[in-house]
């Protein structure tokens, strides 16, 4: 197994899968549908984060929302009100 840290993301690659997932990374290959679904599964985000390229950390967003679930409605109010304010 070859392990390497690349834009900040802990990578683990079978020796075996090496030149596969390189040529995908130079645009020689294409990753079947399974083989993106298990990119996705591995990274916690979905097929749709994926590919909306206008989210910078579908999982910080994600971590955000499922805390926002346990929210009352003034709570919600309130953060939606700070959020407002940063993005200024």
């Amino acid at each position: 197994m070859v392990i390497f840290i690349e834009n900040g993301i802990h990578k683990e690659v079978r020796k075996d899968k090496e030149g596969y997932i390189n040529n995908i990374e130079i645009g020689k290959s294409m990753p079947s549908l399974s083989g993106l679904i298990y990119i996705c599964d591995y990274f916690g985000i979905s097929l749709f984060e994926f590919f909306d390229t206008g989210n910078t950390n579908p999982q910080k967003l994600n971590e955000l929302l499922d805390a926002a679930k346990h929210l009352s409605d003034e709570q919600l109010d309130n953060v939606l009100a700070i959020v407002k304010g940063l993005s200024k």
